[in-house]
């Protein structure tokens, strides 16, 4: 419900269609009888009518919430839905790691951001969204794909008229390393310009970029954290897993997970 009211509040301002999903993951409890699968899965119904009959009214006028009920493997169901209806955005409430091990096993809420073809968003219940401060965060480092993010974090930042700021990571002392982290910011920053869209520049040595730009966006209250699965890895990733599993379990602030091979060959000049 949390994730909800972060959803809402977020496209209140644009129509929207909002669509509600539950996957029954039979396979989760082999003690589960028909009968009482019916039940679960009407009682899932009920509170969905629940929901819509509160919430739709306060969306833009135009704007549609529906619910769909899938059963199987979430993830699976979750990337089957949002291809079935051609989504823009699939958000997930996530309760990030409790120790750990988890950072090796993974969660729902990371196997849908690494499965789904579209862009994902991962929301912390204990997120305070209720005071926006109307900040993006946006990490840049010095791989060729860190750019892709730019264009879908440029169309969010505009339905809130956030202000994003460019976070260039310096993880190494390598000058040609340096050299790629201060191109991309200066493309990243002629992209947003470009858009129209208000922008700090703020460089960091990082030898952690995750606890960097986690540590940059609470100092600065930021609402998103706009994140690229495949960032750069560091000594850190062989002990914590990857970059995008790192963020999600860890960031107490909502992320925008992006995977560039699957978003397209955005150019940059």
């Amino acid at each position: 419900m949390k994730t909800l009211e972060y959803v809402i509040q977020n496209v209140k301002n644009v129509p929207v269609e909002l669509i509600l999903l539950w996957v029954n993951n039979r396979g989760k409890d082999a003690l589960l009888t028909e009968t009482s699968e019916m039940t679960v899965e009407k009682a899932a119904v009920a509170k969905f009518e629940k929901i819509i009959a509160e919430y739709a009214p306060q969306l833009k006028v135009g704007s549609k919430m529906s619910y769909r009920i899938r059963e199987g493997k979430v993830h699976i169901e979750v990337e089957n839905q949002a291809k079935y209806d051609d989504v823009n955005l699939v958000v997930v409430g996530t309760h990030g790691a409790s120790g750990f091990e988890e950072n090796y096993i993974g969660s729902n809420a990371y196997r849908i951001v690494m499965y789904c073809k579209c862009p994902v968003i991962t929301v912390r219940p204990n997120f305070r969204f209720h005071t926006p401060s109307n900040i993006v965060v946006l990490p840049i480092d010095s791989t060729k794909d860190t750019l892709q993010k730019i264009p879908v974090t440029c169309r969010l930042a505009k339905l809130t008229d956030d202000e994003i700021h460019i976070l260039g990571l310096y993880s190494s002392r390598m000058k040609s390393i340096r050299h790629n982290v201060d191109k991309h910011v200066k493309q990243a920053e002629k992209y947003l310009i470009s858009e129209n869209i208000k922008y700090v520049i703020v460089f960091k040595e990082a030898s952690n970029i995750t606890k960097t730009t986690i540590e940059y966006a609470k100092s600065v209250d930021a609402d998103l954290i706009s994140i690229s699965t495949e960032q750069e890895s560091s000594t850190w990733s062989f002990l914590l897993g990857t970059y995008a599993e790192q963020m999600v379990s860890s960031s107490g602030i909502p992320v925008l997970s992006n995977t560039p091979k699957q978003l397209g060959s955005t150019q940059f000049s």
